[in-house]
């Protein structure tokens, strides 16, 4: 899993990769669109072992949409939120 995770926040250039290779904890703030099955990152944090924050960046105003993909985490949140939503409108 922290693999994956190195290898997101090098992809999206969210940390330089030796910054990267000292995360032990990534954290980020997503604004979800049910309807459309996308979602955003607004706000990002990683910190060391120790706590340390590593990097922090806001992306409200470059934030872009992407697609939900098929059986990840963000995807299981998503069908998490729809089942509340339907919850409440029923």
């Amino acid at each position: 899993m922290k693999q994956k995770i190195i290898s997101f926040l090098i992809k999206e250039g969210i940390s330089s990769p030796e910054k990267a290779l000292e995360v032990y904890e990534y954290k980020a703030l997503r604004r979800i669109d049910i309807k459309n099955k996308k979602y955003t990152i607004l706000q990002s944090i990683t910190y060391s072992k120790n706590g340390d924050v590593l990097d922090s960046s806001d992306f409200h105003s470059f934030a872009y949409w992407d697609s939900i993909p098929p059986d990840t985490l963000i995807e299981a949140l998503w069908k998490t939120i729809c089942e509340i939503s339907k919850k409440r409108n029923t």
